[in-house]
């Protein structure tokens, strides 16, 4: 019974190998990496950053109707790593993409690419053949604008409308703080 089920697992595994038309297209972005493959027919397994198919929000499932896949890793995580070059002026990511040809099932004939992004480092100089003198200016109305009188006022009691505090009081006397806006020159 028990190599009855290994060898269906076996022929399963097999009967369900799309292949690859051509090497997968990796697009270097921003915030990410994208690995673009082609098989011969629907895609309906797993692709995933090697070591991490068990974890959602770094893998993807084939829908088992479309034979293109995009799949979009992180830079920032998802096993992907930052190396720089000997000369400092790129910065490489890498990641190894699986692509399981089973949704389930681990294969040797599932596939695996290392895949790198090599991004510049530094500063450029972009140069123009306009002028400062060749814009033209517009001259800007100065004004000091007038500022509003601001008052804070402690008075006795809870209400806002109670007297204002002109003397000592005790401790645990109930106030009230407000504060006033008026125009300029106010008092």
């Amino acid at each position: 019974m028990l190599c009855s089920f290994i060898l269906a697992t076996v022929l399963l595994a097999a009967g369900n190998c799309q292949q690859l038309l051509q090497k997968p297209e990796v697009i270097c972005n921003a915030e990410d990496i994208t690995v673009v493959a082609q098989f011969d027919g629907p895609f309906s397994g797993r692709v995933y950053p090697k070591g991490l198919s068990k974890f959602e929000n770094c893998s993807m499932n084939g829908d088992g109707r479309s034979s293109e896949i995009s799949f979009t890793v992180s830079l920032f995580g998802c096993a992907t790593l930052p190396k720089e070059n000997a000369t400092d002026t790129e910065l490489q990511y890498s990641n190894v993409v699986v692509f399981q040809r089973h949704p389930m099932l681990v294969t040797g004939n599932d596939l695996a690419y290392r895949v790198h992004c090599n991004y510049a480092l530094g500063e450029k100089t972009v140069a123009s053949d306009v002028t400062v003198e060749m814009v033209p200016t517009t001259a800007l109305a100065t004004a000091t604008p007038e500022l509003p009188a601001c008052y804070l006022r402690i008075k006795l009691g809870a209400s806002p409308d109670d007297d204002i505090v002109d003397r000592p009081v005790a401790l645990g006397t109930l106030l009230t703080f407000t504060i006033e806006m008026g125009q300029s020159g106010e008092c």
